[in-house]
């Protein structure tokens, strides 16, 4: 069978790909053996051929499927048409037997479907008797079937025969019924226990051949003509058992012995040589066993008392300072470096939360309490607080010069609390 139209396509085993959707193209109507070929409505896909499939009690005749007991065309048999003869106004095909009415006023007593002898009437009401008793055209009319006349009637092994209608107008039993020749319809019509047996083979039957593909057998069915198809290759696998093959990430998997892929086993998780981002502006590379490496060339982007920093292009950008720190010199690589609005931050030597007394805020300051670091000053207050081990420091407000430091046993320093200065 062909490749289909999907070349590369997943479908699950025992189908294949047809216009995007996964077929089996033994049995799909739109895809009979090859992709788009299309049977026609009255066909059905039969191991990859289109055929046509009668209904049971149904035989093909002329191109269709036709029930040979009720067929006009094709009464008893294929081409064996039931036409109504002169006087004869209306044929009918009963149990596969031509029957007509004739013309009020005709009969038909030899029932050939010529109404050729006048009728004469014995009275209005209608006998079992084999005659048109009222002249209408038709005979026994009421009855099962017309005395003395072949009907038709079922078997011994239950097919349709035929045989004498009894003097009672019922059609005979079944050892009085006559079997009719063998009709490629798959049924036992003769009774000698064999289906179509006076044909090649019997309609809708499969016979098995031997292997062909891959992990594939031969089947060819008994048509509606009961003759065999070609044979097709039904069940053909996708790979010859025991091959292993790779997929997915390093992965492999083996054929099995119905000639079908089993689970790919083994897999990792990139493709070998494969690279991607990680951490923080880092890289990481695949591995042979489709494993990622470690990561590398990683940017730390944490800053002091700065939250937010992320990397992009190899640098850090996108800080803020966490609450109460700010960035008095702009300098993101040193982070959130003062601590603005703190009581007991800063002292006239820079930083010092244990022993400073000032608060500290960014820019500089002309007042005479303020002692400038460049990029941030620091503010005396009027009191500070005094620790236990002496280490903390006071000032004075001392409004006529610059701010002077005192030791904490300064009698200048008055009393001592926690106060911020403003700036």
């Amino acid at each position: 069978m062909d490749g289909g139209d999907d070349a590369g396509s997943d479908c699950p085993a025992g189908l294949m790909p047809c216009g995007g959707f996964c077929v089996d193209r033994t049995t799909d109507h739109e895809n009979c053996g090859a992709c788009g070929n299309r049977c026609q409505p009255v066909e059905t896909c039969v191991a990859a051929r289109c055929l046509v499939e009668c209904p049971a009690a149904m035989t093909f005749c002329a191109g269709a499927c036709v029930d040979t007991r009720t067929s006009l065309e094709h009464c008893g048999a294929c081409s064996s048409p039931c036409t109504p003869g002169v006087h004869a106004v209306h044929a009918a095909c009963e149990g596969g037997l031509c029957k007509v009415t004739c013309e009020a006023g005709w009969s038909d007593p030899d029932a050939d479907g010529t109404c050729d002898v006048p009728c004469v009437s014995t009275g209005d009401a209608e006998a079992c008797n084999g005659l048109d008793d009222n002249c209408d055209g038709d005979v026994d009319e009421g009855f099962s079937c017309r005395m003395g006349q072949e009907t038709a009637c079922t078997t011994s092994c239950g097919s349709l025969g035929s045989g004498i209608c009894a003097a009672d107008c019922t059609p005979p039993g079944a050892e009085a019924c006559n079997v009719r020749d063998e009709l490629c319809n798959g049924a036992d019509d003769d009774c000698d226990g064999a289906c179509d047996n006076s044909f090649e083979c019997c309609r809708g039957t499969t016979l098995v051949g031997g292997d062909c593909g891959v992990s594939g057998h031969e089947e060819s069915t008994c048509t509606v003509s009961c003759a065999w198809s070609e044979p097709s290759c039904i069940d053909e696998g996708e790979c010859t058992p025991g091959v292993t093959q790779a997929c997915g990430d390093c992965g492999t998997q083996t054929c099995d012995a119905a000639g079908r892929w089993g689970t790919c086993t083994g897999e990792g998780v990139c493709s070998p040589g494969a690279t991607q981002a990680c951490g923080s502006c880092g890289t990481q590379t695949c591995s042979g066993t489709c494993r990622w490496d470690v990561c590398t060339g990683e940017v730390d982007c944490s800053r002091p008392h700065a939250v937010g920093g992320t990397c992009s292009g190899g640098a850090c950008s996108g800080y803020s300072c966490e609450g109460g720190w700010d960035n008095c010199d702009g300098n993101w690589d040193n982070g959130c470096e003062i601590p603005v609005g703190t009581a007991n931050a800063c002292s006239a030597h820079g930083l010092d939360p244990v022993a400073g007394c000032g608060t500290a805020w960014c820019g500089s300051s002309g007042s005479l309490q303020a002692q400038n670091f460049g990029s941030w000053y620091c503010i005396g207050c009027e009191n500070c607080h005094m620790y236990p081990d002496g280490a903390a420091w006071c000032n004075t407000l001392y409004l006529g010069g610059p701010i002077e430091w005192y030791p904490h046993d300064d009698p200048g320093c008055g009393g001592y609390d926690d106060r911020v200065c403003g700036p």
